[in-house]
């Protein structure tokens, strides 16, 4: 097989491929969903990741536990929370609020200087997405129920904000509940992510790593643990402990697991002068 001639221009692609790779690599960043039942703890496993964080808040309350054990860091911006908890069915506003100023923040490059972003949850951002999309579509068209190709667009646009967010220059988190549903074809009672049926599976292949929280009793006290491999009812899965890296059962310290697996798991800059 003849020699493969090297011109100026062949090399010059191959080196912009591999600075282009060198560049984005040195970002050393990951996403992770983060899926429990209700009350286990996914909001304050976000506290565990590299500061600042950014918390998109719309669960209503869903912050109270952060915000009494962590008063200092959210005063000094090592941990911002923005609330989204305003969502009225009947006239849904938080979604929109929220995606203006997301768009206007990518735009900007202010997610570039977090060390975490994090939306909690996935869930309850969903159900905002569906209330503004549905009454939209009710002033447009006139129209008073979701159709499929209208079900459609809403995954389409749940799955751009996750690839989007996901590429940013810090760390993604995003918790999401956990539901119990019995699989049609097995009969299998297994612990789904709370979704529309059509982004159950799709969701989760988004993200790099899906960690279940659990909460067991031990003599008497209660036990947090992560899940990084599946076990029983609960899906999970890891690319960063690929090669035995992660135990199957991790404490519930995603920084730590960042160290685990090599990755560098510091905080940037505070993003407020003198704090």
């Amino acid at each position: 097989m003849a020699e493969l001639e090297m011109t100026p221009s062949v090399k010059q692609q191959a080196e912009a491929i591999r600075n282009q790779y060198n560049e984005y690599s040195s970002y050393n960043t990951f996403s992770a969903l983060v899926m429990g039942i209700y009350g286990v703890g996914k909001t304050s496993l976000i506290t565990t990741m590299p500061r600042p964080i950014l918390i998109e808040s719309f669960d209503p309350k869903g912050t109270v536990v952060v915000e009494r054990l962590y008063p200092e860091e959210i005063k000094n911006g090592n941990i911002l929370i923005r609330r989204y908890w305003d969502e009225d069915f009947r006239k849904p506003t938080e979604y929109l609020r929220w995606e203006d100023q997301w768009e206007a923040d990518l735009e900007s490059g202010f997610l570039d200087q977090l060390g975490t972003y994090a939306i909690d949850s996935l869930t309850t951002l969903l159900d905002a997405l569906a209330n503004y999309f549905s009454i939209k579509l009710q002033r447009d068209r006139t129209k008073q129920k979701l159709a499929m190709n209208d079900y459609l667009v809403i995954y389409d646009l749940m799955k751009n904000i996750i690839k989007r967010s996901s590429s940013r220059n810090c760390n993604f988190i995003t918790t999401g509940h956990l539901v119990e549903e019995q699989d049609e074809t097995t009969s299998k009672v297994e612990a789904r992510l709370k979704t529309f049926k059509g982004l159950k599976t799709d969701i989760p292949l988004l993200f790099t790593e899906k960690y279940v929280l659990q909460k067991r009793m031990q003599s008497g006290i209660p036990k947090y643990e992560l899940l990084a491999t599946s076990a029983g009812r609960y899906e999970a899965s890891t690319q960063l402990g690929a090669g035995g890296k992660l135990n199957p059962i991790e404490e519930p310290n995603l920084k730590a697991i960042m160290k685990k697996v090599g990755m560098d798991n510091s905080d940037k800059p505070s993003l407020i002068g003198g704090a």
